[in-house]
């Protein structure tokens, strides 16, 4: 008998480093231990299972991965494309054309120069991230004249900063955004209930946002609403303020831009994005913090707290399963100031975190009533 219920024995971890590898059922079986606390060990350990590759496979990846392509092999191996590929690479294999035709090719250095990628998605049947990858290994870049071009879309109201939604937007973006590193493509995922409080205005701002619905299968999880423009003008504007690097980064380069008097709209769209208000059940008790990742820079926010008289306590948490970084404060002078701020003006936002505010409001003027 073991001494704890649940205690790894010397004999069961030698067995499992030495087997791991032939598949989790058969370690289940000759352990007596669950599927879910194999994996768990495994894990612990640093195991990994590498699928199984007869010589007689590999050899046939050998002979013909570079003439043939990953797709063709797929077919004759009877495996996913992805794991030809993983272990074409891991044996340093290269197809001579990925799986691209000559004529594809031909058509790629042709168009897309003067193109871009977005309307060879349908003429080629491959997805825009394929085509713009496809034309890096190539060699095949964008002409200067088409990415300068005020017809493809016209964002220089983004650059001016003259409108509060758009000081609105480009906060949402420091807090929920992803800019692409190479594609110039800058997008966000936002759940969709809330999505339609500043969809109309969103979509307005650019005529080609491009939005969709992503459903979840869960009936327990919302649906994803995923909104992204590809535009060379504002993917500049954005990388040279930062936004490639905004994790971890302080957002003082980009608010150096704002007018002061549209500054709350930026700090409104940050919060609606990253931050959030919980309110006691107890009590009149409330906190208003900001999650981040563990080395957040938090010079942008410490600024906004010391023009507005907020103390503030910085949290972070550093385990295995969890490291972030946090900005919080809970007094509710503190949390007035911090609303009033960011709320005056025009009234637009997520109004789920508005009305979290109004609750905390209700609560301490029922007390006195």
């Amino acid at each position: 008998m073991r001494k704890y219920e649940n205690a790894w024995l010397r004999k069961e971890i030698f067995f499992l480093r030495r087997n791991y590898k032939l598949g989790i059922n058969i370690c289940c079986a000759s352990i007596n231990r669950t599927r879910e606390a194999i994996c768990t060990k495994a894990h612990r350990l640093g195991l990994k299972i590498d699928i199984y590759w007869s010589e007689k496979d590999t050899l046939l990846l050998k002979n013909n991965y570079f003439s043939r392509g990953s797709i063709w092999c797929s077919k004759k191996l009877n495996r996913p494309t992805s794991a030809i590929r993983c272990k074409a690479c891991s044996l340093s294999l290269k197809a001579k054309n990925q799986d691209w035709s000559n004529r594809e090719i031909k058509i790629l250095k042709k168009l897309y120069p003067k193109l871009g990628s977005a309307p060879l998605v349908k003429y080629l049947k491959r997805s825009r991230q394929s085509i713009i990858m496809r034309a890096h290994m190539l060699g095949v870049k964008v002409n200067d004249d088409f990415m300068s071009n005020e017809n493809r879309e016209n964002v220089s109201h983004f650059i001016k900063i003259e409108s509060p939604f758009i000081a609105y937007m480009l906060g949402f973006l420091w807090a929920d955004g992803t800019v692409a590193k190479k594609t110039f493509n800058i997008k966000f995922g936002i759940v969709n209930l809330d999505f339609n409080d500043i969809k109309e205005r969103w979509l307005k701002t650019a005529k080609k946002w491009r939005y969709r619905i992503d459903k979840s299968k869960n009936p327990n999880h919302n649906d994803v609403a995923i909104v992204e423009l590809n535009n060379y003008q504002l993917w500049t504007f954005l990388k040279e303020n930062d936004y490639l690097i905004k994790s971890g980064a302080s957002a003082c380069k980009i608010l150096s831009k704002i007018p002061n008097n549209l500054k709350h709209y930026w700090w409104r769209g940050y919060f609606d994005g990253d931050g959030s208000i919980s309110l006691s059940k107890q009590s009149r008790a409330a906190t208003v913090n900001i999650v981040s990742v563990i080395y957040q820079d938090w010079t942008f926010y410490r600024k906004l707290c010391k023009q507005l008289d907020i103390k503030y306590t910085i949290f972070k948490r550093n385990t295995p399963n969890c490291k972030s970084s946090a900005v919080y404060f809970n007094k509710k002078e503190h949390i007035d100031k911090f609303r009033n701020y960011i709320y005056k003006g025009s009234k637009f936002g997520l109004y789920r975190k508005y009305k979290k505010f109004l609750e905390h409001i209700s609560k301490w003027e029922t007390k006195y009533k």
